[in-house]
């Protein structure tokens, strides 16, 4: 992979200029982010990471989600490089020139390679699914809408606040 900015991904093995973030995609990132880590220092029980980070599903799969994340009893998939192999989490915030990419061809691609959930945020929807992979790609997502609370099932006794993870500052 060519070292970036800008940054690629591999689908399917193409290629793929991944377009920079805007300001309020970023936010939301980092506040996605901050939620869990926090969670997670109390709740050591896996690594959570944001992008930029490869993730190496196979040898024609190369994708940096905007956040993933492995429990302990997989941490073997972590490497100094990012992952190799599905990670049990994996969000990918949407924009517009990804969101087909990511609800269609990244969704089908993840469950293949064993990536067991999928957040899919859109930011101007603002609104968060919950696609259950191991369930298989017909399984209906969940769908939190702002301002219901969002408790992930991966982390109990987590609350994301939608109002404070959609906040916009400018």
């Amino acid at each position: 992979m060519p070292e970036g900015p800008p940054y690629y991904q591999l689908i399917e093995g193409n290629l793929i200029m991944s377009p920079s973030a805007n300001f309020y995609h970023q936010k939301i990132a980092g506040r996605l982010y901050h939620f869990i880590e926090t969670y997670l220092e109390d709740h050591p029980v896996g690594e959570v990471v944001i992008a930029p980070s490869d993730v190496f599903l196979d040898d024609i799969n190369v994708f940096q989600p905007d956040l993933y994340y492995v429990r302990n009893e997989n941490r073997h998939v972590l490497v100094d490089e990012g992952v190799k192999g599905a990670p049990d989490l994996v969000v990918e915030i949407m924009s517009p020139s990804t969101s087909s990419r990511d609800r269609n061809e990244k969704r089908r691609i993840y469950a293949r390679a064993g990536v067991e959930e999928m957040w899919i945020i859109d930011p101007d929807a603002r609104h968060l699914e919950v696609h259950p992979l191991a369930k298989g790609l017909n399984a209906s997502p969940t769908v939190i809408r702002e301002p219901e609370p969002f408790s992930p099932a991966l982390f109990p006794g987590l609350t994301i606040e939608t109002t404070r993870l959609f906040k916009r500052s400018i």
